[in-house]
């Protein structure tokens, strides 16, 4: 019998080509043949923190359609990572409408672009949800202060956030309410044949709005609390996550991490 769903696995790699058609294949295949645990769809639950990178990407897949499946809500929680790969994920859940529950963190690529691409969203046990600029930002630095160079940058993900922003009713401008708060003072690497490296120092390191100033500065839609909407226990978890001496943002309180 295991040998028999090997040579099945085996199939379902050679006939499909994407992970979608594969891992659905495999379940089909699995159906017919026989019930076992290796079979059934991955729980559209996971508390650990998952990288918006590309090795990430069928493991994020699964979770989606398994949600999907299920009618139920994705739990995921992230520190964010590349734009561009954060876009994808962002359409497999606006494709698949799944609703979004954050029980640990969302931060950066978490926050700025799953968040307003998912059918609905739920703060369960305040969780840590944070912003330090975006693709949005860093272009508004590169054409207005960068002295050269400027014609090699690409803004495609750019547009792509915007029409997304657009499409949720989203303040396309949060991105400046951060950099009220974060204080940069930026500077750039030139390079060759690229877009210039924005540096970003910031006075301070994150910012993570209460739950209403995501309502009102962002328009952002979603049931439950946030870590910033009580700075006494939120500070204690902000000694965990950041190192001594980061600078955090809660509200408008500059609270700096213990470590």
């Amino acid at each position: 019998m295991v040998l028999i769903f090997i040579m099945f696995q085996i199939l379902a790699s050679k006939l499909c080509i994407s992970n979608i058609c594969s891992y659905s294949l495999k379940l089909v295949i699995c159906g017919f043949i026989f019930s076992c645990s290796a079979c059934s769809p991955r729980n559209a639950s996971t508390d650990k923190l998952i990288e918006l990178e590309e090795p990430s990407y069928n493991e994020i897949t699964q979770l989606i359609l398994s949600a999907n499946k299920d009618n139920t809500p994705l739990v995921f929680n992230s520190k964010g990572g590349m734009t561009g790969f954060s876009l994808r994920i962002a359409k497999l859940l606006n494709l698949y409408q799944v609703s979004i529950k954050i029980t640990r963190e969302c931060t950066s690529g978490c926050a700025e672009i799953l968040l307003p691409a998912a059918h609905s969203i739920y703060f369960e046990n305040r969780p840590i949800i944070g912003y330090h600029g975006n693709i949005l930002s860093y272009r508004y630095y590169v054409d207005n202060f960068a002295v050269r160079d400027t014609n090699k940058c690409g803004w495609r993900y750019a547009e792509e956030t915007e029409t997304l922003l657009e499409e949720k009713s989203l303040n396309q401008f949060f991105w400046k309410e951060q950099m009220k708060r974060l204080n940069p003072d930026v500077t750039f690497n030139y390079q060759k044949f690229a877009c210039p490296e924005m540096v970003d120092n910031f006075e301070n390191y994150m910012w993570l709005p209460t739950s209403k100033q995501l309502k009102e500065l962002y328009g952002l839609k979603f049931s439950g609390e946030v870590c910033a909407d009580q700075l006494k226990s939120c500070s204690k978890r902000i000694d965990e996550r950041w190192p001594k001496g980061k600078r955090i943002v809660v509200g408008d309180t500059v609270y700096i991490s213990k470590g």
